[in-house]
């Protein structure tokens, strides 16, 4: 029985598929951008708040998935928390997915302990993925978007396209997925390690995500996430700073096909009485 069951729409050329979509294990990467520059403006963010530079980046942190979410209202203990939009990846039905979602944190505990902070707040998801395959051949194109309302006004919080983070099949290939860890196959872990690392050039034609220039990626359907895993893939600098939030908007647009997938949810804040 998966440790989560969402209902969630998945989109691809064919269609729309409501599905019950089961979740075992749930994944958070950071500090995934491909601009070092932009990696170290975010570091530096945290650093202001307190919270202590990564080991290593990219970094992947684990965490529940009965966290994963698609309400529109979440609870949260205290005035601390706060969220930031990202893409999503989802391996299911034999397939990879693409989504939205926000890893909302809890800025105060992230100052001595982001693994924890991870595990403090529920994962706000939208309800729509699209298949993957689909936007591959554009997927530099996408856009991330994040709106606050902050004293009755809505802001722009976040803007910038996906290509500030690493390439999908990158990360996947990045991410430490040894045998028995997150619900991994020996089998999977076997085949994904033996595979060239996707952040070195391959030869011209052959499995490039995106754009000429793109961050080159694996060849399509060698490497993969365990099936029924999702992995929120890192996010965009805060305008005005990394803040809480209590009313958040997100949302990846798709401009060369047409289409969005928005979600929005507030924050209802549970008293801290010691």
């Amino acid at each position: 029985m998966p440790r989560q069951t969402l209902l969630l729409n998945l989109q691809d050329s064919g269609g729309a598929m409501p599905r019950e979509v089961g979740i075992d294990d749930a994944i958070v990467a950071g500090w995934t951008g491909r601009d070092a520059a932009a990696v170290e403006k975010h570091i530096r963010e945290l650093e202001a708040l307190g919270v202590k530079r990564p080991a290593v980046t990219p970094i992947f942190y684990r965490v529940s998935a009965l966290r994963l979410t698609t309400a529109t209202e979440i609870e949260a203990v205290g005035a601390h928390s706060g969220g930031e939009v990202e893409f999503v990846l989802l391996q299911y039905g034999g397939r990879l997915w693409v989504g939205a979602g926000s890893d909302h944190t809890d800025r105060e505990v992230e100052t001595y302990g982001v693994t924890l902070s991870k595990q403090m707040c529920d994962k706000p998801l939208a309800p729509v993925f699209w298949a993957f395959d689909d936007v591959a051949p554009h997927w530099d194109q996408l856009m991330l978007r994040a709106h606050v309302i902050e004293d009755g006004e809505r802001k722009l919080y976040q803007e910038g396209s996906v290509a500030a983070m690493l390439a999908p099949l990158d990360l996947i290939g990045r991410c430490p997925l040894a045998a028995g860890s997150a619900g991994v196959s020996p089998a999977l872990s076997k085949q994904n390690a033996s595979l060239p690392p996707p952040y070195l050039p391959l030869p011209a034609g052959e499995g490039r995500v995106g754009a000429a220039g793109a961050t080159p990626a694996v060849r399509d359907g060698k490497l993969r996430l365990p099936e029924n895993t999702l992995m929120f893939c890192g996010t965009l600098p805060a305008r005005g700073g990394v803040r809480p939030t209590e009313q958040f908007e997100f949302e990846i647009e798709d401009p060369v096909l047409g289409r969005s997938i928005t979600h929005a949810y507030s924050v209802r804040i549970l008293p801290v009485l010691g």
